[in-house]
């Protein structure tokens, strides 16, 4: 994509030349997640948007500019490919590619708004959210320019919206959870069932990442919330557990029938030991994991925390995995560990009298793992 300034008496506009998009329509389509054999294709250099011919969207495809659309839409896709691949320093396998591009598969999908694998490049999504984003693409259809070359190029102008669904971002997120690095790290089981109850710092990560990184010029929705909206959401859960207060009501000691109510703060074990957050039982885990996320990201570094993160810190601290799921005060130390080097600075304070992080004495005296990692307990 490139970019140029063109001016006139009463404003400057933005002209964006992309790759026009190829379109076909197959019959004998192979399926990666979920879809039927007849099916619609646009490719771009790196997607493979496929829209099932069962997702009832010809009213979009038969559009006469939606070619045009459908360009910038994959447009957005690549960004947001490119920026999960710079920071986190690599991309997920492309063995299930179509024709060497990352597939999205557009489908009505079984109990799903989206499907997509941990490190294997691809996803799925419902037909309901490539409408609202082909809707929602606004620009000045009448100029626009198309130069035919040994590829052929659009140009539009005066682009006014590009808006992202959360769908995207979240299923696009799960391929660059790694398997064999980002979870063995970071990942521990619940109190509810410490055999198959685990991932939510994953789904924390997933929830939220995408929605972080996206460039600034493409907005962002989830069932009418913007980006800002989104992300106060969850740093909402992360104050509550910071600043809330829970009662525990016990019996007196002169008398075994009456009962006193004592307050105080959550502690880490009673919020992140559980699926379901203490204040609202239809808020899991993964909701406090992305309100930390968005603090940290805020706060230490945006986009280099994120590298750090992913290029750094995990490298570093898989000679430190826990020795099982329930092992989970060695991932909690991770965690920690991790937001430091992404911070490129000690957040001891932060973690122990803010977060009330279960850092014991002997793992916080113990300065030959933080030096190891560039850091020092000053």
């Amino acid at each position: 994509m490139s970019t140029s300034s063109s001016s006139s008496s009463s404003s400057t506009s933005l002209a964006v030349s992309i790759p026009l998009v190829e379109k076909r329509s197959i019959t004998n389509y192979q399926s990666f997640i979920y879809c039927s054999k007849q099916v619609t294709i646009f490719l771009s250099s790196r997607i493979a948007l496929i829209i099932d011919k069962e997702a009832k969207l010809d009213d979009i495809l038969n559009q006469a500019d939606s070619l045009y659309k459908f360009t910038l839409l994959l447009c957005m896709l690549e960004q947001l490919v490119q920026q999960f691949t710079a920071l986190t320093g690599k991309h997920p396998s492309l063995k299930n590619s179509y024709e060497g591009r990352m597939r999205v598969e557009v489908a009505f999908l079984p109990n799903a708004a989206g499907l997509a694998h941990h490190g294997i490049a691809g996803i799925a999504i419902g037909p309901a959210f490539v409408k609202g984003m082909y809707d929602n693409i606004v620009y000045d259809a009448k100029q626009i320019e198309i130069i035919k070359q040994n590829i052929t190029y659009i140009t539009y102008y005066n682009i006014q919206t590009l808006t992202m669904d959360h769908v995207c971002t979240y299923e696009t997120m799960r391929n660059y959870i790694f398997p064999d690095e980002f979870t063995p790290v970071f990942d521990y089981s619940l109190l509810e069932d410490p055999i198959n109850c685990w991932g939510w710092v994953n789904q924390g990560f997933v929830n939220l990442l995408g929605c972080l990184i996206l460039p600034n010029h493409i907005n962002f929705t989830y069932y009418g919330h913007t980006k800002e909206g989104f992300i106060n959401m969850m740093v909402q859960h992360l104050d509550k557990y910071i600043n809330g207060k829970k009662e525990t009501r016990q019996s007196s000691s002169s008398s075994s029938s009456s009962l006193s109510t004592s307050v105080s703060s959550y502690t880490w074990e009673d919020v992140f030991l559980h699926e379901r957050l203490p204040w609202d039982n239809n808020v899991s885990l993964d909701n406090i994991y992305s309100g930390l996320l968005a603090i940290l990201y805020q706060n230490y570094g945006a986009n280099y925390f994120i590298y750090r993160w992913f290029t750094k810190a995990i490298p570093l601290l898989l000679q430190r995995c826990p020795k099982s799921k329930q092992d989970y005060r060695t991932a909690a130390e991770n965690f920690y560990l991790a937001s430091c080097i992404g911070a490129n600075q000690n957040l001891q304070d932060y973690f122990i009298q803010t977060l009330r992080w279960p850092l014991s004495k002997e793992f916080l005296q113990n300065n030959l793992v933080l030096t190891l990692l560039g850091i020092t307990n000053d």
